[in-house]
């Protein structure tokens, strides 16, 4: 496994080293304060099973809303 070096480390430009101050070879290897410069994406966690329970009753309340509105808008509609 290779281990990271300076050159790929959030905190390195232009052949220093921005925590500490000090020039560093590019290409040796990484201190303990190493960061990478990309961040590697997280899987998201799939949404617990009541989470989802409590975004399909939210919908259904805003349908239902909906529903009443418009039903509204039609009565008035008839007069």
């Amino acid at each position: 496994m290779a281990y990271p070096t300076h050159r790929e480390c959030a905190n390195f430009r232009d052949g220093r080293c921005l925590l500490l101050g000090i020039e560093v070879d590019p290409n040796g290897p990484a201190c303990p304060n190493f960061t990478p410069r990309i961040q590697t994406p997280r899987a998201a966690a799939p949404p617990s099973p009541s989470l989802e329970l409590w975004r399909i009753r939210m919908e259904l309340q805003d349908i239902s809303r909906r529903i009443g509105l418009l039903e509204m808008r039609l009565r008035r509609l008839g007069r």
